[in-house]
């Protein structure tokens, strides 16, 4: 009985995430449809979407929050409190960041020197270039911030935290962490968001901190963008190679030092007895 449902709150959770997206589209093909009747004739599709993604992303990222927080009132849960909302230090701060940095040193850097759109179909650089070639502000925003922020909220606070209540805490981590891979569609970002989703896992674990994954994970995507921007991969080697390094470091710095932080004092917050099943 406890299994069935905790499978059903991950059905509920993967709703919102779908939900969240359909809204989104809708409103944006209700968008196109009427620029398209102004025009008086039907816009290019494909170049209405990429123009547009931005704000689908906005959307559905705030469609999420919404519903992640409803979910957790009807649950009669403090989303604040439940989903821990709680200020680190400004060392655990630095940390978190430094940490986000480093991944996107390495990981950018990495994809660069080896050409990995050689290897496995690459159908993320693309969209994303020219979403920030339409708008950088707006997919800054939408992707530095916004998506990083609500993912959190549903694959840490929501989902891990349902699977940490449930079971085992290290396959409740690898779970989250498979989960979070899986949600990107592609094996390229699987390939390196599976083995971070267990690090943010980790993180969010060891400092009882929604902050400390939203941190690393803002961090890691706005960099990302940023090195797009003024780090073509037209440039020299050499300057993948040293920034590699470096995010090496950061990285591996920060992993040791989330390894080595003291352990909390309680991993999940007090079930009522009412709510705790056998």
């Amino acid at each position: 009985m406890k299994y069935l449902k905790l499978l059903g709150w991950l059905l509920v959770y993967a709703f919102i995430f779908l939900f969240g997206n359909i809204i989104a589209g809708v409103l944006l093909g209700i968008v196109y449809l009427f620029k398209s009747i102004i025009a008086g004739g039907p816009l290019p599709l494909e170049k209405f979407i990429i123009q547009n993604f931005t704000f689908l992303l906005l959307i559905s990222g705030v469609i999420t929050l919404v519903l992640s927080f409803s979910v957790l009132l009807i649950r009669g849960k403090n989303p604040i409190k439940y989903l821990e909302f709680r200020m680190m230090s400004w060392r655990n701060t630095l940390l978190m960041a430094l940490t986000g940095f480093g991944f996107a040193f390495f990981i950018n850097s990495f994809m660069s020197l080896i050409r990995i759109d050689e290897f496995f179909p690459d159908v993320v650089t693309e969209p994303i270039m020219e979403m920030m070639t339409a708008s950088f502000s707006l997919a800054f925003l939408a992707i530095g911030i916004v998506v990083p922020i609500y993912e959190e909220v549903l694959l840490r606070g929501l989902v891990f935290k349902e699977l940490g209540q449930n079971m085992n805490f290290r396959l409740a981590l690898l779970l989250q962490g498979l989960i979070f891979g899986l949600m990107h569609g592609n094996f390229l970002q699987f390939s390196y968001t599976f083995p971070t989703g267990i690090l943010l896992g980790f993180a969010y674990y060891k400092y009882q901190s929604i902050f400390a994954p939203i941190l690393i994970h803002l961090v890691w995507n706005s960099t990302s963008l940023l090195m797009s921007k003024v780090l073509p991969e037209s440039n020299s080697p050499l300057v993948f190679i040293l920034l590699l390094f470096f995010g090496a470091v950061l990285l591996l710095g920060g992993i040791i030092a989330i390894l080595k932080s003291a352990p909390p004092v309680e991993t999940v917050p007090d079930i009522p007895p009412e709510e705790q099943e056998v």
